[in-house]
C-alpha cells in the first residue's frame, strides 16, 4: 500500500487541515481506524504466509499447554460452575480454539461448565474468530465495559495485545519531554517536534526522570496501564489475569542504552524501524512496560503471582502435566516445544505475567 492508499490519504488530509498530529494518533489510526486500520480490516495475519511468527502461529501445543494450566486454575479456586474463560484480542480465533478443544480432552467436566467469551470490538475479525470457533459456544462483547461488576470467576488472559496499543513518542531535551508528532512532506509522512499532549504526572511507573538521560534520547509513554488494571480488576471476582506479551521492566526499558525505544513495525516477517511506511498494511509495535502493569494492578486490587519468561511459565507447565501426555507427544510438538522455549526463538522474547484476585 502506498501513501496514497484511502488510509494514508485520511491521515493526510486531517494533518492538511489541523497540523501534525501527536505519533499516538498516527498509530492509532494506522492500527484502528473502523475501515482502513491493519487490525480492523482482518489483514493482519501470522505465520509463515503472514506478517509475523507468534507462539500460536508454531502450532496448537502452546494452547494445549495454556489449557493444563487454566485447568489448574480452576482446580484452584475451588472448581467453580460456571467457570469463565474469556480472551481479550483473540485475534483469528485459533489460540481460543486450540485451548477450548484441549480442554475438552484433558476435562470434559470443566469443558461442560466453561462459559467462554472474546472481547473484540473489530466486526471483521469476530467474523474470523467466529468461523474458527463455529464449533464451540463462545460469547462475543466488544469490550470490558460490556462485562459487569465482579462476574467473572476463572481467567481473562491475553497474547500480544498491549504491544499493540497507541503510545506516546517522546524525546528528551535539555528543557524536558517533548511529544514526537507526524507530518506529510513531499517525500511523504516524517517526523516533527510539538508540545506534549500529556501530563508527565500521568507518566506510567518507572518512567525515567529526564535528567538522567542523555539529550535526544527517545522512547514510548505507555498511557494504558492505569485503564486496563482498573478495568480487569472491575470485572474479576475470583481467578487470574494471565498477560503473555513481549517487554521490559521499565529499568530495563527505559535503560540509557535504550536510546531509540522499542517502536517497529513488521511486514512480511520482516522488521522495520519505518513506522510511518505501509500505512494500515504493517503492524506497529512497542515493547510493554511491565512495571507499569504490575504496579497498576497492585493499585487496583490485583496480586503480582509471578512474572517470568515464557520458557519458565512452559517448562513450570510442563512440570505438572502427567507423563503419560508427554509420552505421546509427536517428533512435531517436541519441535514446538522447543520454538516456544528456547531462548533464542520465543523463549525469552515474550514474557507472562499472571496477577490474581480472590
Amino acid at each position: 500500500m502506498s501513501e496514497e492508499s484511502p488510509l494514508a490519504e485520511i491521515i493526510r488530509n486531517e494533518i492538511e487541515q489541523k497540523g501534525p498530529i501527536p505519533f499516538r494518533s498516527f498509530m492509532e489510526l494506522a492500527l484502528y481506524h473502523p475501515e482502513f486500520g491493519y487490525y480492523a480490516t482482518g489483514k493482519s495475519s501470522v505465520g509463515k504466509e503472514g506478517d509475523f511468527l507468534t507462539s500460536v502461529s508454531v502450532g496448537s501445543l502452546f494452547g494445549r499447554m495454556l489449557a493444563h494450566y487454566f485447568i489448574g486454575t480452576w482446580e484452584e479456586i475451588g472448581r467453580p460452575e460456571p467457570f469463565d474463560l474469556i480472551e481479550i484480542g483473540a485475534h483469528q480465533g485459533h489460540l481460543f480454539r486450540d485451548v477450548v478443544n484441549a480442554i475438552a480432552g484433558i476435562e470434559p467436566q470443566l469443558h461442560r461448565i466453561m462459559r467462554c467469551k472474546i472481547i473484540e470490538p473489530f466486526p471483521k475479525l469476530r467474523e474470523i474468530q467466529q468461523r474458527a470457533l463455529s464449533h464451540s459456544p463462545v460469547e462475543w462483547v466488544s469490550t470490558l465495559q460490556d462485562i459487569p461488576n465482579q462476574s467473572v470467576h476463572g481467567v481473562i488472559w491475553s497474547n500480544e495485545l498491549f504491544d499493540a496499543l497507541p503510545v506516546h513518542l517522546v524525546k528528551k531535551f535539555p528543557h524536558g519531554w517533548a511529544e514526537v508528532y507526524v507530518t506529510h512532506g513531499q517525500a511523504g509522512f516524517e517526523w516533527s517536534i510539538g508540545q506534549a499532549t500529556y501530563d508527565p504526572m500521568d507518566a506510567p511507573a518507572g518512567f525515567p526522570i529526564w535528567s538522567d538521560l542523555p539529550d535526544n534520547y527517545t522512547t514510548e509513554l505507555w498511557p494504558h496501564a492505569d485503564f486496563w488494571a482498573g478495568e480487569l480488576a472491575r470485572v474479576l471476582e475470583h481467578g487470574k489475569i494471565v498477560t503473555i506479551d513481549y517487554g521490559f521492566p521499565a529499568s530495563e526499558l527505559y535503560a540509557s542504552h535504550r536510546k531509540e525505544g522499542t517502536l517497529q513495525a513488521y511486514h512480511k516477517h520482516k522488521r522495520s524501524l519505518n513506522v510511518l511506511a505501509r500505512v494500515g498494511e504493517q503492524d506497529i509495535t512497542a515493547h510493554v512496560n511491565f512495571t507499569a502493569l504490575i504496579e497498576s494492578g497492585k493499585k487496583a486490587g490485583l496480586n503480582e503471582k509471578s512474572w517470568m519468561t515464557q520458557e519458565r511459565f512452559l517448562m513450570d507447565i510442563l512440570k505438572s502435566m502427567p507423563p503419560a501426555d508427554l509420552e505421546r507427544w509427536s517428533p512435531s510438538e517436541k519441535k514446538q516445544f522447543n520454538t516456544l522455549v528456547h531462548p533464542d526463538m520465543l523463549g525469552h522474547v515474550f514474557k507472562v505475567l499472571v496477577q490474581e484476585k480472590s
